[in-house]
């Protein structure tokens, strides 16, 4: 699953708990009602995966004022509907609870199970961009 996340893996333990010490640290600055929650299973509690609502990281550095829905599962979980299920819910929160006029997703060409997603949630592939996570992805977006 990591091969879809933008930016190179993060081999190091401890390359990866300042990697986390920062994303804390954002999320102290980031804009009311976005964030990251886990996903689980109905029945118990079991986690799955993470959906996320929050501002685009620009290659050039810094916060964009643009948002973007993601979806991360553990493989075992791909294909029972948690994805589209949970992103649904962060595009209605951010469109409709937050008042943003337009909600992106970032995929790397290949990843045609988040594109199929995409599909799902109604948003419509803009093209390719590189102004977001200093890689090149397809460009999805969704206005209210």
């Amino acid at each position: 699953m990591t091969r879809y996340l933008a930016g190179p893996p993060v081999p190091d333990i401890t390359e990866q708990a300042a990697r986390l010490a920062r994303i804390v640290k954002n999320r102290e600055t980031a804009p009311a009602g976005t964030g990251f929650w886990a996903l689980e299973t109905k029945d118990g509690g079991d986690l799955v995966g993470a959906v996320l609502l929050k501002a685009l990281p620009l290659t050039a550095g810094g916060i964009s004022d643009e948002f973007e829905v993601g979806w991360h599962l553990r493989r075992d979980c791909w294909g029972h509907g948690y994805a589209t299920e949970a992103a649904h819910w962060a595009v209605r929160r951010g469109l409709f609870e937050l008042g943003l006029a337009e909600i992106y997703a970032i995929l790397f060409a290949e990843n045609v199970r988040s594109a199929r997603v995409a599909d799902r949630l109604g948003m419509q592939r803009v093209g390719e961009t590189s102004q977001y996570y200093g890689v090149t992805v397809d460009l999805y977006s969704l206005s209210r």
